[in-house]
């Protein structure tokens, strides 16, 4: 988590513990996933294959006014064609999370490694 806020220009440092919230319904619309630490939070959409809802993005940027980043997560890292310009999206690719989890994977022992791992090998099998 954190080499990804870091990655969209959010320093946050490792003594951050996050809570991952999946499909939170908002007012108007539901976001994938929310990260959240305290105050600091993070929303992020995933699109794989579907294409934006009406107003998707700024929906969701309406629905949650606190968040420090909106991430936009895609295969190519293509930006949100619903968002605002003012509104705080960024674009991020799949293959940067790959790299993020390699990394992480390589330089710890943490038990979850293994799972990082199954992980790692889906992305690659499903998004090349």
């Amino acid at each position: 988590v954190v080499a990804l806020l870091s990655h969209v220009g959010l320093d946050v440092g490792a003594d951050h513990h996050f809570v991952v919230r999946r499909e939170v319904a908002g007012d108007t619309a539901v976001a994938d996933l929310v990260l959240s630490s305290g105050e600091f939070k993070v929303v992020i959409e995933n699109k794989l294959d579907a294409i934006e809802q009406p107003w998707q993005c700024r929906r969701l940027a309406d629905d949650h006014p606190e968040a420090q980043a909106l991430i936009f997560l895609t295969p190519t890292g293509r930006a949100p064609a619903t968002a605002r310009a003012e509104d705080p999206w960024h674009s991020v690719r799949w293959s940067l999370i790959a790299k993020f989890l390699e990394a992480l994977r390589d330089s710890s022992p943490a038990p979850g490694r293994h799972i990082a791992q199954d992980y790692l090998s889906t992305l690659r099998r499903e998004l090349p």
